[in-house]
């Protein structure tokens, strides 16, 4: 049987956000919490994570794909090329590095760095989430937690913790 982590009460204060069903899975393997701490929201991240503050989560884990970990960082589903190469330049990518993704899809970039192995760089990008995260209003004093998960393989490959 293995161990999972318990609150001590009633009430769930570590919740789980997760993007799909792979996310989730992907965190209970690495985490194990109770069962019901597992939040599946295939919609709007953002409104799931503000959602289980409200409801009284203490902490949050957000398990989550490429797309919603930059859409998280911005702030916003949509974001320019350009601010994603800034992004980017300030979580250790060079000048020649993004040469290649100027006009490129962000996916493409995300391959770069998951196969190229700069897990460094994609564990910057989840602290970056993470910060922004926890500077909304909307969240209050919770500590919010930022897992980037493969989508080929359903694990995780980058975490803010």
């Amino acid at each position: 049987m293995a161990p999972y982590c318990e609150t001590g009460s009633a009430e769930i204060h570590e919740v789980v956000v997760s993007e799909d069903a792979h996310s989730r899975d992907a965190h209970m393997e690495v985490f194990r919490l109770r069962r019901d701490a597992y939040r599946y929201m295939g919609g709007d991240l953002y409104d799931a994570l503000t959602r289980s503050v409200v409801e009284g989560a203490l902490r949050v884990h957000v398990s989550c794909g490429w797309k919603w970990l930059l859409r998280l960082t911005f702030g916003r589903k949509d974001f320019g090329k350009g601010e994603l190469i800034s992004l980017l330049k300030t979580a250790g990518l060079t000048d020649d590095d993004l040469r290649p993704f100027q006009t490129a899809n962000p996916d493409d970039i995300f391959y770069f760095l998951y196969y190229g192995k700069r897990f460094d760089v994609l564990r910057r990008l989840c602290r970056s989430a993470k910060r922004r995260s926890e500077e909304l209003p909307e969240t209050g004093a919770a500590k919010v937690e930022f897992h980037l998960v493969v989508p080929e393989n359903s694990r995780i490959i980058a975490s803010s913790i």
